[in-house]
């Protein structure tokens, strides 16, 4: 019926990986849903203590599909592994630092099987520290955290992804759209790659020079281009407050595996123009796809709730981590100048 591609590679974070593996397998096992790992195996021993677990489950639907593949590599490489064993109607794309929810994967399952869409996209929040310690030892609710970050708590959760890379969908249409295209290298960006192939291929989005922006939005309602577009798929569980939680982990952005998602900003970029090509700015005005705000208020009447429910996602979170940074470089700044200062 459905099948989870997770891919992994323990490089960085082996421990924490392997310990997210085994809570997800354990809650796979007593679900009719299978599960497919593409794993890039270093042939560590971290990697293997992953191939060991696997086979200590002795479960027939939880498979890995292991290659030893050298130098950096995109995620879309070992998801595209991973679904070379699925067998399934309907593939989930999910990723090992998500909490597992079995309702919301009957919700989207539900959704998809009434035909609502052909495909059903998530939206994702990403937890502090504070909130996935407080999730994975059950000393809070779901609930409990999204009520709390409608109510402009950021104790518990740090930003939200709309959309994020958690999708169902027919696995036949997986094959249809191409799978995940391998030709990024380190982080970023297959994802949106995929949405987007995906959501043009049903005619969901429609290509024009606004589509092209690429900025990060700090008010969830307030992004523009590509991210705008795409946000519109998961705007129901919005409305529903329906949500995935992304746990916590560690990211150090300086290290090259991060540094590599510019470059595929620049090769996305080229991409859009080779998907959408001799399509930019084609079609009856009339019938583009609303913005992401319209989508939004249309959805609110359609779900007869009232919209200031969902202040939260208009507003811009003060950024404390860089506030921080800030005070950090200028106290150093006043020591350097008290030092300059002395010698004069």
């Amino acid at each position: 019926m459905l099948t989870l591609i997770v891919p992994i590679d323990l490089e960085r974070r082996s421990a924490e990986l392997l310990d997210r593996v085994n809570t997800l397998c354990l809650s796979i096992v007593n679900t009719p849903y299978s599960i497919a790992i593409g794993h890039k195996n270093r042939e560590s021993k971290y990697d293997q203590k992953l191939l060991a677990l696997i086979e200590g489950f002795n479960n027939k639907r939880i498979m890995i599909v292991s290659e030893n593949i050298e130098g950096f590599i995109n995620l879309s490489r070992l998801r595209n592994l991973a679904f070379s064993v699925v067998d399934t109607k309907y593939t989930l794309l999910l990723d090992v630092d998500i909490f597992f929810d079995l309702s919301m994967i009957e919700l989207m399952l539900q959704r998809i099987n009434l035909k609502v869409s052909p495909y059903i996209m998530s939206p994702c929040l990403y937890l502090t520290k504070s909130g996935t310690k407080m999730i994975q030892k059950n000393k809070v609710e779901v609930k409990n955290i999204i009520h709390n970050y409608f109510n402009f708590s950021y104790k518990d959760v740090s930003h939200i992804a709309m959309p994020s890379s958690i999708i169902l969908l027919h696995s036949c249409d997986y094959h249809t759209v191409g799978g995940f295209y391998e030709g990024y290298t380190g982080h970023g960006y297959e994802d949106f790659d995929f949405m987007v192939r995906l959501s043009s291929y049903y005619k969901e989005i429609i290509y024009n020079e606004e589509f092209l922006i690429d900025e990060t939005y700090k008010a969830p309602l307030l992004s523009k281009g590509f991210r705008a577009e795409l946000a519109q798929s998961c705007m129901f569980f919005v409305i529903q407050k329906k949500f995935f939680f992304h746990l916590y982990h560690k990211k150090i952005q300086r290290e090259e595996y991060y540094q590599l998602r510019k470059k595929n900003a620049l090769l996305f970029q080229k991409r859009l123009k080779i998907i959408f090509q001799n399509n930019l700015n084609t079609g009856d005005k009339s019938q583009v796809c609303p913005s992401l705000l319209r989508r939004f208020f249309e959805e609110c009447k359609h779900q007869s709730v009232d919209f200031i429910f969902y202040s939260v996602l208009f507003s811009i979170k003060q950024n404390k981590t860089l506030k921080k940074s800030i005070i950090i470089k200028l106290k150093r700044l006043l020591s350097y100048a008290k030092k300059i200062k002395k010698t004069i």
